[in-house]
């Protein structure tokens, strides 16, 4: 597997040599349903119900600046004071995830 190499441009994580990985979850296909129970389960209680923050930053805002592999590296390495998710997920289950944090706030 390549290594990342994580590039910081005004704020956002360039992510450079993760295709590899990420490449294999974002070919599967998600299931949006199982992707709102995650969301409500690990990210609801810092990003909000409606996604607009509290704890962690608003995701309405963010989310459409990211691309699916930065979406990805976010909830794995968890930057700033986010818990790093990495190991907790399956891949399906983080296909899960990109799916509904896609379609509910971007």
């Amino acid at each position: 597997m390549a290594a990342c190499v994580r590039i910081r441009v005004l704020g956002l994580v360039a992510l450079v040599g993760c295709g590899d990985r990420y490449g294999r979850i974002l070919e599967l296909e998600g299931d949006r349903l199982q992707g709102e129970i995650l969301y409500s389960q690990d990210c609801a209680s810092c990003h909000g119900d409606d996604g607009y923050g509290g704890i962690g930053p608003s995701l309405v805002e963010r989310l459409p600046l990211l691309t699916d592999e930065e979406i990805l590296e976010t909830i794995e390495t968890g930057p700033g004071a986010m818990t790093p998710f990495e190991g907790r997920f399956t891949n399906q289950e983080l296909a899960d995830l990109v799916l509904f944090l896609k379609a509910e706030f971007q």
